[in-house]
């Protein structure tokens, strides 16, 4: 499992920084997607010359229910499928993983999971947004929505940076490759 792991690591998020449309085929219409934003900083990592990052693309799809109370908000920011999931690819940043180039900035780990006859796959590292997402869902209307969250759609708080991250997968091995049951950004 280790170098399989390793290779649909980096296969993934070269398909992921490059043409993410390309990674739909690994999901079944039972597959979900999420995202969970958690925008505190550690003050340790915040220098003089750093200004906040900004996670207003990312807020109106978090289901963080640290964040989110409201139970059909969490519902509804599940992607249940490739059609969901392509929506929301296609609504958040453009990015550059350097995980090639610099794998020492990277942690993975990968647990068999027997349930499924598959395994999970962590990664922990960072990206760069190197371009704004191909799809503005930002400005669909927000009625509904809670209000904390509506600040995070103007173009202040849309700037790009550089981001750390937590990925997760659930990845189901089938006779010509693998499937992605489950997948989560935080």
């Amino acid at each position: 499992i280790g170098p399989s792991s390793t290779d649909f690591v980096t296969n993934f998020l070269n398909f992921w920084d490059t043409d993410r449309m390309q990674l739909l085929g690994l999901y079944t219409p039972q597959s979900q997607f999420s995202i969970s934003v958690d925008s505190s900083i550690p003050p340790s990592s915040v220098t003089e010359s750093d200004q906040n990052p900004s996670f207003g693309y990312y807020l109106s799809h978090s289901r963080n229910i640290s964040k989110v109370s409201s139970e059909k908000s969490i519902e509804q920011r599940l992607s249940l499928g490739p059609e969901a999931m392509s929506e929301v690819f296609r609504a958040i940043p453009k990015t550059k993983h350097h995980l090639q180039d610099m794998p020492d900035e990277y942690s993975m780990e990968t647990v068999t999971y027997p349930q499924i006859n598959g395994f999970i796959v962590t990664l922990h590292g960072f990206f760069e947004e190197t371009g704004k997402p191909d799809a503005d869902t930002n400005n669909k209307s927000s009625a509904g929505r809670s209000r904390r969250f509506n600040h995070g759609h103007n173009s202040t708080n849309n700037r790009l940076f550089k981001k750390s991250f937590d990925r997760t997968w659930v990845i189901v091995p089938t006779g010509t490759g693998v499937v992605v049951a489950s997948e989560m950004l935080t």
